[in-house]
């Protein structure tokens, strides 16, 4: 998909599989729990106040990954981040 996609606070909870943004992402405030395999982001993804619960393997962020206030307590092993990863812990 090309350009940004801000779908925060809207009511989505899945996103096709092998989706590839070429700017940022932004879930915030969403009720998605899980995101596709091999999701890639070439800017930002902002998570925050949302759903999520798990990452998924191969997940490539190429810009910043926030997840403050969400129900995450783990990451894969397998998953890039060139940006700043924000915890808010």
């Amino acid at each position: 998909m090309g350009g940004s996609i801000d779908l925060s606070d809207t009511d989505i909870t899945a996103l096709p599989e092998n989706f590839s943004v070429k700017g940022d992402l932004d879930l915030c405030g969403t009720r998605i729990s899980s995101l596709p395999e091999n999701l890639s982001v070439e800017g930002d993804l902002n998570l925050s106040y949302s759903d999520i619960t798990t990452l998924p393997e191969n997940l490539s962020v190429k810009g910043d990954l926030d997840l403050c206030e969400t129900r995450i307590t783990a990451l894969p092993e397998n998953f890039s981040v060139k940006g700043d990863l924000d915890l808010c812990g």
